[in-house]
């Protein structure tokens, strides 16, 4: 028996200490818990669009040896490819099938499980440009009209979504102050749908700002005829009344003694009433216009000339002798 403890002891100290580790190695390599994310690339079909929530990463959780859990952490999941073409269903469900696994490694869950899916058209609209104005130009001047470069632009996104646009507006132009056209550079404001682009993204806009313009009546503008003898010629009315529009300032300091209504006469008509309408009322500042004559036609009279004065009776007759 004392042999056997002094014999070979190299050999048995070897096979001792090969024990000891092979123990300490199972002992050690115990079953674990690991979670892992993964990244998700969705494919879709060309000409479709995912209207659904893509889903980016899942959270994987594995149970396994140890050793084969610090493989998988050192190593990691590569990408997960998911390809919708074949996809016939409206919820796609991920699987423990989809992951390339060490062996005696499972998978214990996976989140989130899968993504609903729902597929459009991918179609493309030409929308109009509105723009967008916040606050107010200075008093007595108003925005007229815009002009922008380029007045349209291309919607591209899910067909359900561009059947419900009739037009874009571009980010908010500021107005405060203004007293005179400008232009700026607008961005166009995107739409809520992450699966929507504009192109182009921004616009030129032209704001044309403009006195603001009031109208105003004035009564008994007098009628004047024009190509025609005064004396054989009479108007009824003699006046009119004429609404002018215009900024309020010109309006206010407009010398309405001074204007007259203008109607053309006719030298070569034969005596008789016309109607006829009022052509032009002036004289006019240039920011101001007439909108409204009221009556808008007047009666113009020609008057059949004098006839030849016939010589009184009571007059005696030249003698000859009264030649010069």
């Amino acid at each position: 028996m004392k042999g056997w403890f002094t014999e070979n002891t190299t050999l048995k100290l070897i096979a001792f200490l090969l024990a000891l580790i092979l123990h300490l190695f199972v002992r050690g390599d115990r079953e674990s818990v690991l979670a892992l994310y993964l990244q998700v690339d969705i494919n879709v079909p060309a000409e479709r669009v995912l209207l659904t929530e893509p889903v980016e990463q899942i959270k994987v959780t594995v149970r396994g040896k140890r050793s084969a859990l610090n493989i998988l952490e050192r190593e990691g999941f590569r990408p997960l490819s998911i390809d919708l073409s074949d996809v016939d269903t409206n919820y796609y469900e991920f699987s423990p099938d989809m992951l390339l696994l060490p062996p005696r490694v499972t998978v214990t869950s996976i989140q989130p499980p899968g993504f609903p899916v729902e597929l459009d058209r991918q179609g493309l609209k030409a929308l109009d440009v509105v723009p967008r104005t916040v606050r107010q130009p200075a008093e007595g001047y108003r925005v007229s009209s815009w002009k922008l470069d380029p007045p349209k632009v291309e919607v591209a996104g899910p067909m359900s979504v561009l059947e419900e646009l009739s037009a874009v507006v571009t980010e908010p132009i500021d107005l405060t102050g203004r007293t005179r056209t400008f232009e700026t550079r607008a961005r166009v404001r995107s739409i809520s749908s992450r699966r929507v682009s504009i192109s182009p993204s921004q616009v030129n806009v032209q704001v044309i700002i403009e006195p603001t313009e009031i109208q105003q009546t004035f009564n008994g503008i007098p009628v004047k005829v024009h190509n025609a003898d005064p004396l054989s010629t009479k108007v009824e009315p003699t006046s009119v009344s004429v609404t002018l529009k215009g900024p309020p300032k010109t309006l206010a300091t407009l010398d309405v003694g001074q204007l007259f209504a203008v109607l053309e006469g006719g030298d070569k008509l034969p005596p008789a009433t016309y109607r006829r309408r009022i052509t032009e009322v002036t004289p006019l500042p240039e920011d101001v216009r007439v909108t409204a004559v009221s009556p808008t036609m007047v009666s113009l009279i020609l008057l059949p000339p004098d006839p030849p004065e016939s010589p009184d009776p009571n007059d005696p007759e030249p003698h000859p002798d009264d030649a010069p």
